[in-house]
């Protein structure tokens, strides 16, 4: 078998380095990870799910400092919060994804609004009788577009793409797609772009800003494929996601172009379960960052590959002794900053150098034909979803800072930014709130009827309880934006040398993990 061959052709060189990594675990005592990240002038915020600090699973955001934590805020509720996607517009942040009980059909998609510092502007549910559940968002010209899944009857899934305003109302929604259909990401230019997947093919599908059917693309091959990431870049679409061609699945990835007309597309990876989970871009240079199989540790670990096009350069993974999985990835003045699910401390990242032999192996151009749509197959109708405010606590948390206990959120950024000068513009915004804070060892369920804030402390030690309580449903927040401006040097960042350091793989049989 091909990923057999390459096993057997890796040949590892150490090259010089300049690049700067810094890895950083947050979390508590059971599952967390990070679906998205902000970039700030002096930290990074992370969001995602969280069991560790309430009942149920909720939505945590945290501010990181290298390896620090400034602070951190889980919003929960009476029911499972699971957040899938985030977006930063106008200093807030907006957070969707699916809550309640999906076992007994009761689940809703959300849509939470928050401050930098992690206050509630608003939370909202969005559905109807059965499951329905959002797992991407995009903002663009004050309008916020969030595409996910919805049961029509209960024993039907079709996609869903919806346009709401800034406020969480509801502007217009549309159901789409064939039984099992379900949209997984979108990004938003002149048109609307959202890549779903049926649970075997992939389908591209445009509207335009109305929510009107544009034309519809579909990736049939044998074996399962899955789509994890969607982006636009001067005028043409990428997609990426895995494909299972090659023993357990290689990532692919694909370039069309705004008409939806394939421009070409490669497969890549080592055939163990490998996904590629963000699509970036500096200058003529595509980053494509994903995971793929350690052998040595029967696990997965991240890997950032760069492509001039359709041409595979060079590859480099952040080796540990656990699961790194990557969720989200910004780039921004030559740094790469990379958020996800981590079960490990530490990481090393090395550059392995491949011959022309081994990179012919190692990525391969896919033969595909994308099959037209029709209207009457993706068969768009308007829906009347309910969109009503839901009740969420807020309390200030601890955990742990590269101690993992089972799984953890991680924050990688790799890079070097140098000569930069940073100017700050700070806004301020308040709203009013009654707040009470007091010390006690009290804590409050969160089925009463106050909102409740408890600050805990680190997960290893015992000290005083902090409480605040909140008597009213209007939260306050408090924003500090900047907008730094950096003249980053020409051989630093992504795209400057390579490292002086090794990447050893063994085979092994890879038992799959996922979070």
């Amino acid at each position: 078998m091909r990923w057999l061959a390459l096993l057997f052709m890796l040949i590892l060189v150490p090259f010089a380095s300049a690049y700067e990594v810094d890895y950083t675990s947050w979390g508590g005592e059971r599952y967390d990870g990070a679906v998205a990240l902000f970039p700030m002038e002096d930290f990074t915020i992370l969001v995602g799910p969280t069991e560790s600090f309430s009942e149920y699973r909720g939505l945590f955001l945290t501010h990181l400092t290298g390896d620090a934590q400034e602070f951190s805020k889980v919003i929960y509720g009476d029911v499972i919060i699971w957040p899938k996607d985030a977006a930063l517009y106008n200093g807030y942040i907006y957070v969707v994804g699916q809550m309640g009980d999906t076992v007994f059909e009761k689940g809703d998609a959300f849509l939470a609004k928050l401050s930098l510092d992690g206050d509630v502007i608003y939370f909202k549910s969005i559905g109807r009788a059965f499951n329905d559940g959002a797992n991407a968002i995009k903002i663009a010209d004050d309008a916020i577009y969030i595409a996910g899944y919805t049961k029509p009857t209960g024993n039907i899934k079709r996609a869903f793409l919806a346009k709401l305003d800034l406020e969480g109302n509801l502007i217009w929604i549309k159901e789409f797609g064939e039984n099992l259909f379900e949209a997984k990401a979108l990004d938003v230019g002149d048109s609307i772009y959202v890549a779903c997947s049926d649970g075997d093919d992939v389908y591209i599908v445009m509207f335009d800003k109305a929510g009107e059917f544009i034309s519809a693309e579909k990736w049939e091959n044998p074996g399962r494929d899955e789509v994890e990431y969607v982006t636009i870049n001067n005028g043409f679409v990428y997609l990426s996601g895995s494909v299972e061609n090659i023993g357990f699945g290689n990532a692919f990835l694909m370039k069309l172009d705004k008409n939806l007309t394939l421009e070409w597309a490669v497969s890549f990876g080592l055939g163990f379960g490998d996904s590629i989970n963000a699509v970036l871009f500096n200058n003529s240079k595509i980053l494509a960052v994903g995971k793929w199989g350690n052998f040595e540790m029967k696990s997965f670990n991240t890997f950032i590959a760069r492509f001039n096009e359709d041409e595979f350069e060079w590859v480099g993974t952040f080796v540990s002794s656990g699961v790194t999985i990557p969720m989200s990835a910004f780039l921004e003045d030559g740094v790469l900053y990379i958020a996800g699910y981590t079960e490990t401390s530490a990481v090393e990242f090395s550059i392995p150098n491949f011959s022309d032999v081994t990179k012919e192996t190692l990525t391969k151009k896919l033969d595909i034909t994308l099959s037209k749509v029709s209207h009457n197959d993706i068969a768009p109708i308007s829906l009347s979803f309910t969109v009503k405010p839901v009740k969420v606590y807020v309390k200030n948390v601890e955990g742990y800072i590269n101690a993992p206990i089972k799984g953890d959120a991680m924050l990688i950024t790799f890079g070097k930014k140098e000569e930069a000068t940073v100017t700050p513009t700070t806004t301020t915004t308040t709203q009013t709130t009654s707040t009470t804070t007091t010390t006690t060892t009290t804590t409050t369920s969160p089925s009463e009827t106050s909102s409740t804030t408890t600050t805990s402390t680190p997960l290893s030690t015992t000290t005083t309880t902090t409480t605040t309580v909140t008597t009213t449903t209007v939260y306050t927040s408090q924003e500090s934006t900047t907008t730094p401006t950096t003249t980053p040097s020409e051989e630093g960042g992504i795209c400057g040398p390579a490292l002086i350091l090794t990447l050893t793989l063994i085979p092994a049989t890879l038992k799959k993990k996922r979070w």
